[in-house]
């Protein structure tokens, strides 16, 4: 049991020091790709909200700027340099578009709402038919079923063969 434990807990370590190890640190490369996809999202968003975009475009050529300083800084220096910076854009960017709030709007959930019971949250469908058939009448019962003799298109059953197969070697599965 001991041996079992210990061999567990030996791969679990050494795969947890593998995953540490392949991740490395960050590369001055990883924050320039990082730093033109949050200049690609400013960009989306100025284009989405225009009036917006004098001030994104002011936030722009600051982060250029602080950007071209960040590229002249050698080794850690650099990357740390350029991680500050794209955190603060992380930070402008969600100051300007924050995450929307859930749209859960179903009775009884923690956020309570007037949502129509049996519809997903932010569902504009109508909401379920009353009770009753097409103009509120009373409900009208099904027609009872019952089974037919003689089959699914309710005839007659099949009239079974009279006379027995013809006896002889016919091939087949028959075995004889």
């Amino acid at each position: 049991m001991r041996r079992t434990h210990a061999l567990v807990s030996f791969l679990v370590t050494a795969v947890l020091a593998l995953a540490v190890a392949a991740c490395g640190p960050p590369t001055m490369d990883g924050q320039v790709a990082r730093y033109k996809t949050t200049i690609d999202k400013l960009d989306s968003l100025a284009t989405k909200q225009p009036a917006l975009k004098p001030g994104i475009d002011a936030k722009k050529a600051e982060f250029a700027q602080e950007m071209a300083a960040a590229s002249q800084k050698s080794g850690e220096d650099g990357v740390n340099a350029m991680i500050a910076l794209n955190r603060r854009m992380d930070a402008y960017l969600t100051s300007l578009a924050p995450a929307p709030a859930p749209t859960n709007t179903q009775p009884g959930s923690k956020l309570g709402g007037t949502g129509t019971p049996g519809q997903p949250a932010g569902s504009t469908a109508a909401p379920p038919p009353a009770p009753g058939g097409k103009l509120g009448s009373a409900p009208v019962a099904p027609a009872p079923t019952q089974p037919t003799p003689g089959g699914k298109l309710g005839g007659a059953a099949p009239a079974q063969p009279t006379t027995p197969p013809p006896a002889g070697d016919q091939g087949g599965f028959g075995g004889k």
